[in-house]
């Protein structure tokens, strides 16, 4: 897959250091009404869009963002994709399951 496509979140398009990350997650995110941030954490259908990210380890346990893809399906390739490049496991966020209203 082109970087562009598995890396849109990163500097230059380039690969992060694997190293500082101990899974990789699959979210579904949303815009917030303002446009000033992304709600990540959305089911699929009500998902404007699909990220995945790095997490760090704890104690820290924030997370980066490595690429946006739009569509469930290109999401979960991507995702994969990620994995194997990394090395690292990467968890569906069970919240794409859930029915919420948009």
């Amino acid at each position: 897959m082109n970087p562009a496509r598995l890396f849109n979140c990163c500097t230059a398009h380039a690969a992060p250091d694997w190293s500082r990350f101990e899974r990789l997650e699959l979210a579904g995110c949303r815009n917030a009404p303002d446009g000033e941030f992304t709600l990540s954490g959305q089911s699929a259908s009500c998902a404007d869009f699909f990220t995945v990210y790095g997490r760090f380890p704890a104690p820290d346990g924030t997370c980066e963002a490595i690429t946006d893809i739009d569509g469930a399906r290109d999401a979960l390739a991507v995702a994969a994709e990620l994995a194997m490049l990394s090395g690292l496991i990467c968890i569906v966020c069970p919240s794409l399951m859930e029915e919420r209203p948009r």
